[in-house]
């Protein structure tokens, strides 16, 4: 459409002349186009307007006034005179571009959503004026760590220089070889997948070997999820060859699961039973000599309900019931020919525990002879303030636990085992690399004055779920060192090495002794070291290579008594 621009009052009935004529569509005819520059304070652009004339052929040439003509000529000269100034000036109060501003766009500024802050403008990094030419910066802390404590590195020199030797051990002779062995595991896809791959339902092939007892092979079988959602099912069964033989099955029912999907309270049912003819007895008492050693055999069958609350951290409440049988024999004899004496003798390649009664070396023990069923009830409370991997290592741990048990058959009668230990733990770097001190009590009391308590069930024999951080003092095996009280204070070190491997060294003072620590002397105890790796989050089935001795008593010069090289695979369900 068109709008007349008139000078004046506006005749309604009067056309509009074609030669005044302001129109917002494309022009038919010559166009003069004009576009005013933004405006500083609406920010806005204004529309295009074209002044232009035309011919109207069918009406003919209309008569223009002289006024209008003049002002619409002068209209136009000033605005072709205007135009390139005003695209160069700024507009408003804008201040003029500087060398850094960037140059004007036409594209807005994106709207940030609603209920949203606009983003804010990143300004460009300062240039570091702190550093001279040639000097770097300090490494980034990408680990999240923050800085090392004031004084670990000093602290770190104490353990360097104590444990040098069995460092060498550990890092060249363990680390590097199964790092190497654990590397080319992971680049062979087959292997890896088979090892590595989360499965809920599988077995592991295992093999254990304990120096001065028999090797053996079996088969750890697992199933998550066994009939409902966190129902777990283990099972275990091993070989060591002749007559020995060992076997677990295990069921925990989850109670309660916490805000993380992890089993923390639970009842377990297991039935295990096992024989073997390689266990060793040296005697009862603080003074024990391991030329004394007496094999016997050992056959026992048992099961039980096993109940477990977790209620803060790794503080939690435990208490069992069990039913065993314990029945036992001389041993295996391995017949060795004597052909360097007349006439030759045949005799066994170790001694028995009989023969070395005969020679008088010890006495039968308590229970050997007819064996005993024994009904066990006991309880465990362990509270400890240590955050779980990879939190910093440092904190306290404190167990007390204790235990009835009543023999049905054999010599019959009752007594009561109890304990306590605490330790201190020390994150020397922030890195679980931890320094821990650990105390620890053990006591057994008869309740009947003429029984003795079987020697299978004194405090430092082997348990059948077996797992060395169980053990007395771990440089000597299960079983060597028997008594009705024990006392001990262990210094432990342990760091990581690999995902599920931790490094460990154990260093531990104490012995056993008679009823309630009555022939205590601290030069009546022994001195023990281990060292090697472990599988710390893995007990149910947990890898163990360790290296250590223990010695004689003090007041025996306290050289080396034996020698204990572990290795394999061990269940602690």
């Amino acid at each position: 459409g068109r709008v007349c621009d008139w000078v004046g009052p506006h005749p309604a009935s009067r056309p509009c002349p074609a030669s005044l004529a302001i129109s917002t569509s494309p022009p038919p005819a010559r166009t003069i186009a004009t576009e005013q520059p933004q405006s500083g304070r609406r920010g806005s652009r204004l529309g295009t307007a074209r002044v232009f004339s035309g011919m109207n052929g069918a009406m003919g040439p209309l008569p223009l006034s002289p006024r209008p003509l003049a002002l619409a000529t002068g209209l136009a000269a000033c605005t072709l005179l205007l135009a390139p100034l005003a695209s160069a000036a700024p507009a408003g109060d804008a201040k003029p571009p500087t060398g850094d501003a960037k140059p004007p766009t036409d594209r807005p500024e994106p709207v940030p959503p609603r209920g949203q802050a606009p983003p804010s403008k990143k300004e460009r990094p300062k240039p570091r004026t702190d550093l001279t030419p040639g000097q770097k910066r300090e490494a980034q802390d990408y680990t999240g760590r923050g800085d090392e404590p004031s004084g670990a590195k000093g602290l770190l020199w104490v353990p360097r220089v104590l444990f040098f030797p069995a460092y060498l051990v550990t890092e060249y002779v363990i680390r590097v070889p199964l790092g190497a062995g654990l590397t080319a595991v992971e680049q062979n896809p087959a292997i890896s997948d088979f090892l590595l791959s989360p499965s809920k339902v599988g077995f592991i092939p295992t093999a254990f070997f304990d120096f001065g007892t028999r090797p053996s092979v079996g088969i750890y079988y697992f199933h998550h999820d066994f009939l409902a959602r966190h129902n777990e099912l283990r099972a275990t069964i091993s070989t060591g060859g002749e007559r020995w033989v060992k076997a677990k099955v295990l069921d925990r029912i989850p109670i309660r699961v916490d805000e993380d999907d992890q089993v923390v309270s639970y009842i377990a049912l297991e039935i295990d039973g096992a024989t073997r003819p390689d266990l060793k007895y040296y005697g009862i008492g603080h003074s024990s000599l391991r030329t004394d050693i007496g094999r016997y055999e050992l056959r026992t069958v048992g099961g039980g309900v096993r109940t477990r609350w977790g209620f803060w951290k790794g503080a939690f409440f435990e208490s069992w019931a069990n039913l065993r049988r314990m029945s036992f024999g001389d041993g295996l004899c391995n017949p060795v020919a004597s052909i360097d004496v007349q006439p030759a003798t045949i005799s066994c390649e170790s001694t028995t525990l009989l023969e070395q009664v005969r020679a008088g070396r010890y006495p039968v023990p308590a229970g050997f002879a007819k064996g005993y069923s024994v009904v066990k009830v006991g309880s465990r409370l362990a509270l400890d303030s240590r955050k779980p991997t990879p939190a910093s290592g440092s904190g306290m741990a404190a167990e007390m636990r204790g235990e009835l048990g009543t023999t049905l058959t054999g010599d019959r009668g009752s007594w009561v085992s109890y304990g306590a230990s605490v330790g201190a733990f020390v994150d020397l770097t922030g890195t679980r690399r931890v320094l821990g001190l650990i105390f620890d009590a053990r006591f057994q009391d008869r309740l009947q004055e003429h029984f003795q308590i079987p020697f299978t069930e004194l405090i430092g024999n082997k348990r059948v779920d077996y797992v060395p951080e169980d053990d007395l003092m771990r440089g000597f095996r299960p079983g060597r060192l028997l008594g009705t009280s024990s006392i001990t204070t262990t210094l432990n070190y342990e760091w990581p090495i690999w995902a599920f491997i931790d490094g460990t060294m154990q260093a531990a003072v104490g012995n056993v002794f008679g009823d309630r620590l009555e022939d205590f002397d601290i030069r009546r105890t022994r001195f023990s070291f281990v060292g090697g790796l472990t599988s710390p989050d893995l007990r149910d089935h947990q890898f163990n290579f360790q290296v250590g001795f223990g010695t004689k008593t003090f007041e025996q010069g306290g050289g080396p008594d034996v020698l204990r090289l572990l290795v394999g695979g061990t269940t602690g369900f």
